[in-house]
């Protein structure tokens, strides 16, 4: 780029970030041109050349290519390590070459892998005609060749609809509601009938025709496939014509399920020294892989030795065009239009695209789980160096979207908000923020860096108007249950909108080129401490002393961070390169405390949510002591309301026990991990499972008739109402039922009389002090974080900030 070109961008960059920084209001705000390209003509120069070679045409190619791409016809599989998924992966390399970066690399990534070429069950109905139903996939291993086997009707899948023997050997039709429960959920319950597999129609599909494969985990030993509504809708009517329990249909299916690339070497070599041969093992499995999955990446090189990363995966379900594909090919095209306008990074831009999102394994659909494998076991060194990452995974252009939804690290959120504000400003769309105290519903890559101590960025979901209340809410509910991991994510079912397509290239390529110009991390620490103190109003005081010293020194350290970064940009074409040398040191202490504080205070939720380690354990014990106060007059169904909403119910009251234990196995074990953000929350709560049972004893409806299992002795269930005279009151656990949202206070009614809960109040009081117990321990672990993040920014302030 020309000299004086470049001068002017480094000026009118400088008084931007600066101006942000401060909190300045920017200069009048560009108009809004509805036309195909924004007013950007107020905006810092480089961002200018940068807008004006953003190219649509070139990303909409690479979402188009890849979404074209899929295992079994018309299904449209590319998952973790199938061949679909291996030939996107070609698609991207070639991308990036053609955008221009450099060192473009394709590796592959040790991570488990699922192939799914399609399945069909196919019967003859009472026309006599042969009817073929297509099915989706679930990440299960199912190898048939038109088996013959019989197909019944197992409703919701509960406990009750799997009666003893009535589904042994046959094909289970379930109905699976997300908004009730999990898929898991019924899909194990059926498997401990003794079911041969399932066919699963998702509740509340937005098209009746279309297949929806729901996220699930640990169920690869047991055949399971999408049917749409209407065709499960057909094969009922087909059951009732018959007057039969059963009918005879035919199954064809090929799902493979692998470990990941060192396992299935080992497993190989073991089958063979055992005399298998090398296709697999006796048990005529699909032959061990050599490659794949893959991740590919390429590089902007900047002046410095650190890093931004932009990240994106390929892979997908039914061809998946925005639900992946779209937000990858916007990261590149960002990548295009950087390198053509010229821009010269400080920091190297690292594009890097992952496979193993839609994988296989013990972790079922749950998504990150390559990009996590490839830093930690390819490329752990590049961590160092990482100064932030964006993950563009969302912000889909489906037709007529207008919100949107940005999700980011609280650490670095106020500088996030001023980077786009100026864009968002403009009018074209609508945007909600959400940050916690890392990541949130940014997807599972944002997750993964911020596990790693490293600040992120991400796309989230949109909506198609501008009324939903979050990003995370109204919008992200309407957008999953219009097409996500569905047969519907394509432009054909959804439309494509081309201006929010392109704005979403222009506002995260602002963010990038923001970040670049930033010489240390912009972390507001104390922004992360404001949200610790709010969750935790009644800690105890020395938590609570430590808390307002660490939030004192972080505010502190980040006022300094920003005028450290404004003075960079005024003049850091004249300064020498050791101030890169001394930021690259505070970077990396930064990264550090950050990472740390993670890992002590933060644990996965059941929604795959982040929160504070003591913010499950307070919800328990207060819900335990509410459902006492409601035993205590004789309110069983208000009782479990209170542990329903605290998630220490869960769907006790329709499945097994031996379920909730299977989904806990499934998702990682313990309840009180001991690592941090990657430490799995999700699995249920089933330690109170006797408790919540014995309630629905009391109200009679537990698992089928009678005393519901688990409940103690002595514990009579009562016909169709509580021993004080309440009616039933429908919960998760019963008919139609949905538990009460968090917080949600569960209404007294007048009570006839005592019912006398002395057992279950007792077993309340055995939680109660195992709650109490871990609430204490978290917060003393709590604080020794907080000790040690006071003592790191006493380091930081002496060690590295008195310099600049």
């Amino acid at each position: 780029m020309k000299k004086g070109k470049k001068g002017k961008r480094l000026s009118a960059a400088a008084l931007a970030v600066i101006v942000a920084f401060l909190g300045v209001g920017c200069a009048k705000a560009p108009q809004r041109d509805l036309g195909e390209d924004i007013v950007v003509s107020e905006f810092p120069t480089d961002f200018q050349f940068f807008s004006d070679m953003t190219d649509t045409a070139f990303s909409k190619g690479i979402m188009d290519a890849l979404s074209a791409l899929g295992e079994g016809g018309a299904m449209g599989f590319r998952t973790a390590g199938s061949p679909a998924e291996a030939e996107a992966a070609g698609i991207v390399e070639r991308a990036m070459a053609e955008a221009g970066l450099a060192n473009v690399s394709r590796e592959a990534v040790n991570a488990a892998a699922w192939s799914f070429t399609g399945a069909a069950v196919t019967c003859v109905d009472f026309k006599g005609e042969t009817v073929r139903i297509g099915l989706g996939g679930y990440p299960s291993d199912a190898f048939f060749q038109e088996a013959p086997l019989s197909l019944a009707d197992a409703g919701r899948g509960t406990a009750s609809d799997c009666e003893a023997g009535k589904l042994a050997g046959k094909l289970a039709l379930i109905d699976s509601n997300p908004a009730e429960w999990e898929a898991a959920y019924p899909i194990l319950q059926v498997k401990a009938g003794g079911a041969a597999g399932a066919l699963v129609n998702t509740v509340g599909a937005s098209d009746a025709a279309a297949l929806f494969t729901q996220d699930v985990e640990g169920l690869s030993d047991f055949p399971v496939f999408a049917i749409s509504a209407a065709d499960a809708a057909a094969l009922r009517k087909e059951l009732r014509l018959s007057e039969a329990e059963d009918i005879p249909v035919s199954l064809s299916a090929w799902s493979s399920v692998r470990p990941p690339l060192e396992a299935a070497r080992e497993r190989a070599s073991a089958a063979t020294a055992a005399g298998a041969g090398e296709d697999g093992g006796a048990e005529g499995g699909p032959p061990a892989r050599d490659e794949g999955p893959w991740a590919v990446w390429g590089d902007i090189p900047g002046k410095t030795d650190e890093v931004i990363y932009v990240t994106g995966n390929f892979d997908g379900l039914y061809h998946g065009a925005f639900y992946g594909a779209s937000g990858l090919a916007a990261a590149l095209g960002v990548a295009k239009a950087l390198v053509g306008s010229g821009y010269e990074p400080l920091k190297t831009i690292r594009f890097l695209a992952c496979g193993a999102d839609e994988r296989g394994g013990a972790s079922g659909g749950v998504g990150g789980a390559g990009l996590f494998a490839f830093l930690s076991e390819n490329h752990p060194e590049w961590l160092s160096s990482a100064f932030a990452a964006v993950a563009i995974e969302g912000g889909h252009p489906v037709g007529g979207a207008a919100h949107f939804g940005v999700n980011v690290s609280s650490v670095i959120s106020p500088f996030a908000k001023h980077s786009a504000g100026e864009l968002i400003s403009t009018g074209l769309y609508s945007y909600d923020w959400r940050g916690a105290a890392a990541w949130a519903g940014g997807g599972p890559q944002a997750a993964v860096w911020d596990a790693l101590g490293i600040p992120a960025v991400a796309a989230g979901f949109s909506g198609r108007s501008a009324s939903a209340s979050s990003a995370g809410g109204e919008a992200s509910g309407a957008e999953r249950a219009a097409y996500y991991h569905s047969s519907l994510d394509s432009k054909a079912s959804q439309g494509f909108n081309e201006d929010a397509f392109r704005f979403n290239h222009l506002l995260y390529g602002k963010i990038i080129i923001d970040l670049d110009k930033a010489l240390v991390k912009p972390m507001a620490f104390d922004e992360y401490f404001r949200a610790l103190g709010e969750d935790y109003p009644d800690a105890p005081s020395a938590w609570r002393e430590l808390l307002r010293e660490a939030s004192r020194k972080s505010a502190e350290i980040r006022s300094r961070l920003e005028d450290t970064n404004a003075e960079y940009l005024e003049s850091f074409e004249t300064m020498q390169g050791s101030m890169e040398v001394m930021a690259y040191g505070l970077n990396r202490e930064l990264a550090g405390m950050y990472e740390a504080l993670n890992g002590a205070l933060l644990r996965l939720g059941r929604d795959g949510e982040p929160s504070f380690a003591h913010s499950a354990t307070r919800a328990h014990i207060a819900a335990l002591n509410a459902a006492d106060e409601f035993l205590a007059e004789g309110a069983a169904s208000a009782a479990l309301g209170e542990l329903e909403a605290a998630g220490l119910a869960g769907p006790v009251a329709a499945f097994s026990q031996e379920v909730c234990e299977g989904v806990k196995r499934a998702r990682g074990g313990g309840e009180e991990a001991e690592a941090g953000p990657g430490a799995d929350r999700r699995a249920p709560v089933c330690d109170a499972d006797a408790l919540a049972r014995a309630l629905n004893a009391r109200l009679g409806r537990g698992l089928g008739s009678g005393v519901a299992e688990g409940a103690p002795a002595g514990s009579e269930a009562v016909s169709g109402q509580e021993a004080t005279g309440d009616g039933p009151v429908t919960t998760a656990g019963a008919a139609g039922g949905a538990a009460p949202s968090p917080g949600a206070a569960t209404a007294r009614t007048p009570q006839a009389a005592t019912a006398g809960f002395a057992v279950e109040r007792e077993m309340i009081a055995v939680l109660l002090s195992a709650e109490q117990e871990l609430l204490r321990e978290t917060a003393a672990r709590e604080a020794d974080a907080l000790r040690d993040a006071i003592a790191r920014m006493d380091a930081i302030s002496s060690d590295y900030l008195g310099d600049f």
